[in-house]
């Protein structure tokens, strides 16, 4: 990997900050607005339906256990300095995209995702620190999920903020942590102390987090992120996993950005 670039992680013929901003050159959601023609039909339906299995999951779920929980935290946080590279499928109602991504992990809870097209172009770069992200170019934000989600999608657990632990229950592949708060719940699965799903739902959306096999150096070895209101759907799968000793400062400092 010699001719890895030091700040987007993937070769540097391919990326370079000035894609960003070349003529002709964009995010696929750069400047564009969808046409959300089923949204209120959708979410009307939906609306039911989240009724429903908020019910199922408050009857089925136990009491909470912050020693399980404190345990599925531990066995999930980041303890190694890592350089993934993924491919990448994004699907939404309207259009379909696809290529190569770079993700830094490092042994605290902060990551950089880099998605690039087929070309090599950045259709966004995203830092995210504990429950905060930063996201460029413009309208990027809208092909990852949220931070929440985003850790999952990494294999990390972290512990909604906006919502108590309710209920803790065993299952037949492992541990369900529930949490809920004023129509909003979250439902964490684990098996054999790894993240399995992630799960929340609201009055007025569900978005879901799906994992699958294994890269090592607790990492999933494919991840799927679907917002069920939006219709969108992004896979990742991972190719390569590398452990460094450290990153570049210049990873943590998006394009565009002061230094």
């Amino acid at each position: 990997m010699s001719n890895i670039g030091t700040t987007t992680g993937y070769p540097a013929s391919m990326c370079t900050t000035s894609s960003f901003y070349r003529s002709g050159s964009r995010s696929p959601f750069g400047g564009r607005i969808y046409v959300r023609v089923l949204r209120l039909v959708a979410m009307a339906g939906l609306g039911a339906a989240l009724v429903a299995c908020a019910g199922t999951a408050a009857r089925d779920m136990g009491e909470a256990d912050p020693v399980a929980e404190a345990r599925a935290v531990a066995a999930t946080a980041p303890t190694q300095r890592l350089h993934v590279i993924f491919s990448w499928e994004m699907r939404d109602r309207d259009a379909r995209f696809n290529g190569q991504g770079v993700l830094r992990l490092d042994d605290g809870y902060r990551a950089r995702v880099d998605l690039f097209g087929p070309r090599g172009e950045t259709y966004a770069a995203a830092i995210v620190e504990d429950g905060t992200m930063r996201v460029v170019p413009a309208g990027a934000d809208a092909m990852l999920p949220p931070p929440a989600l985003l850790w999952s999608v990494l294999g990390v657990f972290r512990p909604p903020v906006d919502a108590p632990l309710t209920g803790t229950s065993g299952t037949e592949d492992g541990l369900r942590l529930t949490y809920q708060r004023d129509g909003v719940t979250w439902l964490f699965g684990f098996s054999d102390d790894a993240l399995r799903s992630t799960e929340w739902t609201a009055r007025d959306g569900r978005r879901t987090v799906q994992l699958s096999g294994s890269a090592g150096h607790r990492l999933p070895a494919q991840a799927a992120f679907r917002d069920w209101t939006e219709f969108r759907e992004l896979t990742l799968r991972v190719t390569d996993v590398e452990v460094r000793p450290s990153f570049d400062a210049d990873v943590w400092i998006l394009p565009g950005q002061a230094r």
